[in-house]
């Protein structure tokens, strides 16, 4: 499944997006609800897999993405914080873009930069270490570690937002693209976790 989905990704959605929006850029948030999550199910489905077992094998593995790429980011300089005098000082030749698979920019600091990206790396996993010891303690898969992920992702995002020094996205009434579309995502999960008593 993992092999399927990385093609389809690369080569059809990432094109399709940019084709489309004029964005190439890939966005752990909206590429994860828009493509990698509906895709990874409708596959799970089609192969007979155990839906809840699906949706808490998903929580973890988007949450693991998304820590690694933020490590990435790190190395590559984007995603990096506001100018700090304890940050890290990116060198010019690390700084610089790629038009491959996908768009990446950066937008060299010339003052040393909060290392952001390793905040919210390690923040995640430790999410991911919770929600491994809430699935040992079910002993069974419930289906609500996805939400569990959701919520408590789009909340750390929302809030590292604005500490972000690397931005190349409009805001919107103060707030980035990131942060409206992470207040919808808290919004559904948290619901959908409310009305099963899960957060009780």
């Amino acid at each position: 499944r993992l092999q399927i989905l990385i093609l389809l990704y690369t080569l059809v959605y990432l094109k399709l997006k940019r084709r489309l929006t004029g964005v190439g850029a890939r966005s752990a948030v909206q590429d994860s609800v828009l493509f990698v999550t509906p895709v990874y199910l409708t596959i799970s489905l089609l192969m007979g897999q155990d839906l809840p077992a699906a949706l808490d094998v998903l929580a973890i593995s988007l949450l693991l993405a998304v820590a690694w790429m933020r490590l990435g980011c790190f190395v590559s300089g984007c995603c990096h914080g506001k100018p700090s005098w304890l940050g890290v000082q990116y060198r010019s030749h690390v700084l610089r873009d790629v038009d491959g698979a996908r768009l990446y920019t950066t937008a060299p600091p010339t003052n040393r930069v909060s290392p952001l990206q390793l905040v919210e790396s390690l923040t995640v996993f430790a999410l991911i270490a919770a929600l491994w010891w809430r699935e040992g303690a079910l002993l069974r898969p419930d289906g609500f570690a996805l939400a569990l992920a959701v919520l408590a992702y789009a909340t750390v995002r929302f809030c590292t937002e604005f500490l972000r020094g690397h931005r190349h996205r409009p805001k919107i009434a103060g707030l980035s693209e990131s942060q409206l579309f992470c207040v919808v995502l808290s919004m559904v999960a948290g619901t959908a976790l409310a009305l099963h008593g899960v957060l009780t």
